[in-house]
């Protein structure tokens, strides 16, 4: 058995009278010019002895240019802080004017020379702490595993390190409970200005701290505390959200010293205070009257004359 194919091509939509006839003892492997179209037809001859029997069947085909994907990476952020979490999006869709490409494409994302293995996903998400800080390449390598075809794109995005805390100072390092003031002075930089403080403090044993301030322009708090040992926590945060923290060292915090009060509220320790004024000032208003009793009496016995 043997076949005969004619092949008629047609460039620019007109017939070309470029034709050729082939034989070939098996279907062949056929390789033709892109952007060309080709009518093919095949002939098969049977020669069994003296009977020759032929079938034929002719078909057209248009021989386009293998689509390359077009790819491009989407971010909401192209700075992010060191604390939070990158997220890249990749969307590829065929250069070709033909349908969709046959087949799913495969995305493969690199980073500072370190390839995630996760083919096939369409988005990168990491946290920013994993790949470090600076001004980072991102690439993603799209390939069409139908064609065989890739293509690639990159982008930059720069993660930036928190604020660096310098210094956290609280004096006194002991007083008084709620009769005290505290003070905490923390210092830090950061190109990502302006910077927001928050306080808080954390009670030796407890589980959670206790939030003293929210996030302010002031760097400084002034405060009391109840009766305990503490660590003043100062949270610095930058305009990208990127944190920081410091803790200071102990914190003495001790009661009032008298046996009379018990209590932890500063109401009842600012009550307490104003009885005990109280009680002096009617002291020594007693002193002072009974120094006035004895001055009449020694003024009528006329030992003042004497002395």
């Amino acid at each position: 058995m043997s076949a005969k194919l004619r092949i008629l091509y047609l460039a620019n939509g007109s017939a070309s009278t470029s034709s050729r006839q082939q034989v070939f003892s098996s279907f062949p492997s056929l390789s033709f010019t892109v952007n060309l179209g080709v009518m093919l037809s095949f002939t098969v001859v049977s020669n069994d002895a003296t009977l020759i029997r032929t079938a034929s069947r002719s078909v057209t085909m248009f021989i386009s240019a293998v689509p390359i994907p077009h790819v491009q990476i989407t971010t909401t952020k192209r700075k992010i802080p060191f604390s939070g979490t990158l997220r890249l999006t990749a969307d590829a869709s065929s250069a070709s004017i033909s349908p969709t490409l046959p087949g799913r494409l495969l995305y493969n994302w690199s980073y500072v020379g370190e390839w995630n293995r996760a083919n096939g996903s369409t988005s990168l998400v990491v946290p920013a702490s994993r790949i470090g800080s600076g001004l980072i390449m991102f690439t993603v390598e799209v390939k069409d595993p139908y064609y065989g075809v890739k293509a690639s794109t990159s982008i930059e995005v720069e993660i930036v390190r928190p604020p660096l805390i310098n210094s956290l100072v609280v004096w006194p390092n002991n007083g008084t409970a709620f009769t005290t003031i505290f003070s905490a002075r923390c210092s830090a930089v950061s190109f990502q200005i302006p910077l927001h403080y928050a306080y808080r403090y954390r009670m030796h044993g407890a589980t959670r701290d206790t939030q003293l301030t929210s996030h302010l322009l002031s760097n400084v708090l002034l405060t009391t505390l109840p009766v305990g040992n503490f660590t003043i926590v100062a949270e610095v945060m930058d305009s990208l959200g990127g944190v920081s923290s410091e803790s200071s060292g102990n914190i003495e915090s001790n009661p009032i010293a008298t046996g009379v009060i018990n209590s932890e509220s500063p109401e009842v320790s600012i009550d307490y205070q104003c009885n005990s004024t109280k009680s002096v000032i009617l002291q020594l208003r007693t002193i002072v009257a009974s120094s006035n009793a004895v001055a009449e009496v020694r003024s009528m016995l006329g030992l003042n004359a004497t002395m």
